[in-house]
């Protein structure tokens, strides 16, 4: 049945993916054909699916990472609940925002290594350093190397939370 409707889908007007997509969201056994497919139709449709669709798992999300462009990784960013596999498939995307709204969004669990490749990045990058300063993942090793080039503030927040012994 998923496979006559991806059928349909694909000669069917955007408002009908629309509505689709909609009502799979909340579905946790949905056909993961159908959700893979719509998840990579243009971001209109797959929006709902991505940041509230809850028969994805992760590696329905670093699929679709793969394959997405930076409209579809930030709204797997503002997802609740991503695991380290998804936010290291994230970060790897090297795209400032993208890292951000990752930063941003507190139901999200970051690896030392998706933190190793916040903190490389955000010597270009001016925003990073206050967002990965609050994360509780960032350890007194990587504090220490986003110091030198992190703004005041984020540099105080360091110091003051790291307590660094003179």
């Amino acid at each position: 049945a998923a496979d006559i409707l991806v059928g349909l889908l694909r000669t069917s007007r955007v408002e009908l993916r629309q509505r689709c997509a909609k009502g799979l969201a909340p579905i946790n056994d949905a056909p993961k054909a159908l959700l893979r497919y719509l998840a990579r139709d243009e971001i209109s449709v797959a929006q709902p699916l991505l940041e509230e669709g809850r028969g994805f798992d992760d590696s329905d999300l670093i699929a679709t990472i793969r394959g997405g462009v930076s409209a579809h990784w930030l709204a797997i960013a503002r997802r609740r609940g991503l695991g380290e596999a998804v936010t290291d498939a994230l970060m790897q995307t090297g795209e400032p925002p993208v890292m951000e709204a990752v930063l941003r969004n507190q139901y999200a669990r970051l690896s030392t290594q998706g933190i190793d490749l916040v903190v490389s990045r955000s010597r270009q990058t001016a925003t990073l350093p206050g967002l990965l300063v609050a994360r509780a993942e960032l350890r007194p090793t990587q504090a220490l190397v986003l110091f030198w080039w992190s703004p005041f503030q984020a540099r105080l927040q360091i110091l003051r939370r790291f307590a660094v012994d003179r």
